[in-house]
């Protein structure tokens, strides 16, 4: 299981790339969010967590989905034991 420390890391890094792929500075980035610069940084380096609230806007502003962000899949793959029944 993945603890809140790594997830907040993990986030913050994929924050980092999806900035950096988008072209932005961590202060464009902060404006679009109306956040201060330094609280990108924060979550860039995993000091602090994203608030979860601003998690569409990020998202919006970085042109992915939330699934991006989070590093999920958008479709959940079936079970080998599902796949035995199809």
């Amino acid at each position: 299981m993945v603890s809140v420390i790594e997830m907040k890391k993990e986030i913050g890094k994929r924050i980092k790339e999806f900035r950096k792929l988008a072209k932005l500075s961590q202060v464009e980035l902060a404006e679009k969010l109306s956040v201060t610069n330094r609280a990108v940084s924060n979550w860039e380096s995993g000091a602090n967590g994203v608030d979860v609230e601003l998690i569409p806007a990020i998202c919006e502003a970085l042109h992915i989905s939330p699934n991006d962000l989070m590093d999920t899949p958008s479709v959940q793959k079936p079970s080998p034991e599902a796949l035995e029944f199809a």
